[in-house]
């Protein structure tokens, strides 16, 4: 049977089970009172049956006991997961555990866009890799089948009829002989083996399976992935309807200070303001916005058609290259002039000469030099939309991925850079396996999730920004990590301390000291509080316990399109933290001989304190490799 009749036959069981339940209390209505019964018990029936529908699935998880399952506990089993049902053609579903030693999974819902995955702590203990994988799969075939429409309802309206036959007494055995006997045919009429096989016929494509089934349902569900990777990235990406938000904001900042316009050559800016990300060369390339929020890009030939398809903005305007036989300046004079700007605010005066590029300034260009509004937009930026910060968390996901695969794969005699490549790649394939369809990077620098240690293992651990050496792993060797995922743009920052072998009573101590930093910092984040504030009280720490013999650098700073934005957990920074602030809080101890112990977690300012968006265990037993 095709899946598209699959899909077809249940979704008809399910209009029956809502038109018989309808039935059955119309046929109860008219016995005990007639057409005046009749209409009222019919409401009632279809209420039950709505009810049925919506609120099955959350019955039927209650019946088994299970509890949803966070990310954090079980991040690899949710990859698999996203993965999966990413190749299937459905959203992720819920991801519950049952707590019991049975290998056994269930999935339960309405379906592709509203469904979850129940799996056992038994069959997590029992299945390899594979297998749990094939498992999933399966279940995700009767989501995207529709097979859970049916079989939950079907479940309830079972276990409801068992339940009846407790009244007590004599009667509840007579009960269980009249209604047993019924749910059981009312199972077994609704619900055939069939799905089973076909089940896993959709799994064996959704795995990969060689097998000429497997192919077969294999093309069925590549069908189904392009519409639900349109309607996922739509709730993926900042949408349209922000990015005017952020320009408009940006046009009435100009209108207040008298100014006709702004320009911005700083690419972060150009990317948060009118979502277009490139690499810059020496080749110019600006954002222009006029009072009226009307906006142009300047770009060389070569990025006309990448503007054209990417940039939120009316006006594309070029040159052929740089230096060129006229200067790329002309063009952006041109460009001002047709947007009508004279007096211009600007992060700039002019492109920044940098890769080789010179030219003149804003002021050459117009007459009088440009207003800096450079602290209105990155104080616009500080702010995170709850867009962007969900874009973070998702990164700090995919972060975390990489960060488990570099703790598994390293081994003393490896080096980091093997080992790092390794889970770089994995946790890049896993993540475009998962969210390929509705992922962009959006980063000049970044492809996907990567881990590494940039050269900070051992005694080099004690040098905050090494960088990588192919250093060779050795037992002792403390080791300062690193991992980040960038996704649409938006950066997370996850860094731990480890351990390879027993760690040493300095090494304990000095550990124990850094966790407490950062708890500190942690306390400190609220809104109302300043920066420096959060600085002081950490380094009242470094006071109390004679440590600044290791310390090297602030608390931490903010983050998102870049991996270092402002404000900073620094004592010379007095800006207030607000709600929507993204934060890196990362105190660090660095000692000559021992090495580095800094771990860095990004947080979410919330109206109370702080969410965390990473979520990497932070105790030393959790992060002591085996040697």
């Amino acid at each position: 049977m095709s899946g598209r009749l699959v899909v077809i036959r249940n979704v008809l069981k399910a209009w029956a089970l809502l038109v018989g339940a309808c039935a059955v209390f119309a046929l109860i209505g008219w016995a005990l009172g007639g057409y005046r019964l009749l209409s009222i018990f019919v409401f009632c029936g279809a209420l039950l049956a709505g009810a049925l529908y919506w609120y099955a699935d959350r019955v039927a998880l209650g019946l088994v006991r299970a509890r949803e399952l966070p990310v954090g506990e079980f991040p690899g089993l949710h990859s698999t997961l996203e993965r999966l049902a990413a190749i299937a053609g459905v959203m992720k579903p819920k991801l519950y555990l049952m707590e019991d030693g049975l290998p056994r999974a269930l999935a339960t819902g309405r379906g592709p866009r509203g469904s979850t995955v129940a799996v056992s702590a038994g069959l997590l203990t029992a299945a390899a890799p594979a297998e749990l994988e094939a498992v999933l799969a399966h279940e995700l075939a009767h989501v995207r089948n529709r097979d859970v429409v049916v079989v939950t309802s079907v479940v309830v309206v079972a276990a409801t009829l068992l339940e009846l036959s407790r009244v007590g007494g004599w009667f509840s055995r007579a009960l269980l002989f009249v209604l047993g006997p019924l749910a059981s045919a009312f199972v077994h009429l609704l619900l055939s083996p069939k799905r089973e096989f076909l089940a896993d016929e959709t799994s064996a494509a959704i795995c990969g399976s060689p097998h000429p089934a497997g192919r077969r349902a294999g093309a069925t569900v590549a069908r189904a992935r392009p519409g639900l990777a349109r309607e996922a990235s739509r709730g993926m990406k900042i949408q349209e309807r922000e990015y005017r938000e952020r320009t408009a904001r940006l046009a009435a900042y100009a209108r207040e200070q008298g100014l006709d316009g702004v320009a911005l050559f700083d690419p972060a800016y150009v990317l948060y303001y009118v979502g277009f990300a490139f690499v810059p060369t020496e080749r110019p390339m600006a954002f222009v916005l006029n009072a009226d929020a009307e906006g142009g890009m300047l770009v060389p030939r070569l990025e006309r058609e990448h503007a054209q398809a990417n940039a939120l903005v009316s006006e594309v305007a070029d040159y052929p290259e740089y230096p060129g036989e006229a200067h790329p300046s002309e063009a952006l004079r041109s460009l001002l002039g047709k947007l009508g700007l004279e007096r211009v605010g600007a992060d700039h005066d002019g492109y920044p000469w940098v890769l080789g590029y010179r030219g003149p300034t804003l002021t050459d260009l117009l007459g009088a030099a440009p207003v800096k509004i450079t602290a209105f937009v990155e104080d616009q930026m500080a702010i995170k939309s709850p867009a962007e910060i969900e874009l973070i968390r998702e990164s700090a996901k995919w972060g975390n991925l990489a960060h488990v695969l570099l703790q598994r794969y390293t081994r003393p005699g490896l080096t980091e850079v093997e080992v790092s490549q390794r889970a770089t790649n994995e946790a890049t394939l896993a993540m475009l396996d998962a969210i390929g369809p509705i992922y962009r990077a959006q980063n000049a620098f970044f492809e996907g999730a990567s881990a590494g240690y940039r050269g900070q293992i051992g005694r080099n651990a004690a040098i905050p920004h090494s960088l990588t050496a192919n250093i060779a792993f050795r037992e002792g060797d403390v080791l300062v990590t690193g991992a980040s995922a960038p996704v649409w743009g938006y950066l997370s920052e996850l860094e731990r301390t480890m351990v390879i072998g027993e760690p040493a009573a300095e090494q304990r101590v000095m550990f124990d000291h850094m966790v407490a930093l950062q708890d500190i910092a942690f306390e400190a984040i609220k809104p109302g509080a300043r920066c420096s504030d959060v600085d002081r009280a950490v380094r009242a720490y470094y006071d109390e316990h004679g440590l600044w013999d290791y310390w090297k650098h602030h608390v931490g700073h903010c983050i998102g399109l870049r991996y270092h934005e402002g404000p900073f957990l620094d004592i010379g920074d007095d800006t207030e933290i607000e709600p929507g602030m993204v934060f890196t809080v990362e105190p660090g101890l660095y000692a000559a001989g021992l090495g580095g112990f800094r771990h860095s977690d990004t947080v979410a300012v919330t109206e109370d304190g702080v969410e965390f968006l990473t979520y990497y265990p932070r105790d030393l037993d959790s992060l002591t490799l085996p040697a």
